[in-house]
């Protein structure tokens, strides 16, 4: 939905606007080297997103979109493209606000 280095905003017609930088995509990705562990930080609070790899910012999201649902599954994803190994450990979460 949001690319790395992508401050985006999906408005209640779900069209996607990006409205700023989070920084250089490749200099991003240099923080996150293959083959090794990285620490993933998802905080979704409301309508906002972020996602930092090893403490580093990647991008942002703010939803309106009426269509998605605050509220429901929480899933571990792998795109499709070339072959490569995916481990998770340690997986914490915390709730941030009432029920």
């Amino acid at each position: 939905m949001v690319r790395r280095g992508e401050r985006a905003h999906f408005a209640a017609d779900g069209k996607k606007e990006v409205t700023g930088s989070t920084g250089d995509a490749a200099e991003l990705l240099a923080t996150a080297p293959a083959g090794e562990w990285n620490r993933y930080h998802i905080k979704a609070e409301g309508n906002l997103f972020e996602l930092s790899i090893n403490d580093t910012l990647m991008c942002t999201l703010e939803d309106d979109d009426p269509a998605r649902t605050p509220e429901g599954l929480f899933a571990m994803q792998l795109h499709a493209g070339p072959p490569m190994k995916v481990e998770f450990k340690d997986i914490r979460f915390r709730h941030l606000g009432s029920a």
